[in-house]
């Protein structure tokens, strides 16, 4: 009877310590706003939930596990946009998302969010769309200086065939 006492407590201990370690290792913890929290999760790779909001854009950040070789993924997500972005930047970013695997070394030293170059680490749609929209402002730059770097181009050869004009010559010899 004293036997079946202690295996009794001993199967109670052990189905608590399996309980334990489901609750903290493999459901994700809530961080909600959080940032320390989840950065201490991410330190660990240990699954968690982070969902910050900056300039009116509300994200979230998904710690899903280890990888074999030594890294840790999270998933990132823009769940809604700022109230103050375009409709095309909505269509572009909002409800996307991208995983991201970061070598576990980098975040035990320093947060997911003073990673400077962060894309080089994650694929999906709203990479995608991080590098469209990167690439539009590029585009739209270079065209808005387009015509100011033609027109001092133009303006530089006119004012060289004036001050210079031996060096401008036609077929038969004439200044053009």
């Amino acid at each position: 009877m004293r036997w079946d006492k202690i295996n009794f407590f001993l199967v109670i201990i052990v189905i608590l310590i399996v309980a334990y370690f489901i609750s903290t290792i493999l459901i994700p913890k809530n961080c909600n706003q959080d940032r320390e929290c989840f950065n201490k999760k991410a330190s660990y790779c240990v699954p968690a939930v982070y969902k910050p909001e900056s300039q009116g854009n509300i994200f979230s950040y998904r710690i899903l596990g280890s990888t074999p070789n030594n890294s840790c993924t999270i998933e990132i997500k823009l769940e809604k946009a700022s109230i103050a972005s375009s409709q095309e930047t909505k269509e572009l970013f909002e409800g996307k998302s991208m995983t991201c695997k970061f070598p576990k070394q980098q975040l035990a030293v320093a947060p997911i969010q003073e990673t400077s170059n962060i894309l080089n680490y994650c694929t999906g749609p709203l990479k995608e769309a991080t590098l469209e929209m990167m690439i539009r402002k590029l585009y739209g730059t270079i065209a808005q200086n387009l015509g100011d770097v033609l027109n001092q181009i133009y303006n530089n050869q006119t004012i060289n065939k004036i001050t210079n004009p031996s060096s401008y010559t036609t077929n038969n010899g004439t200044i053009s």
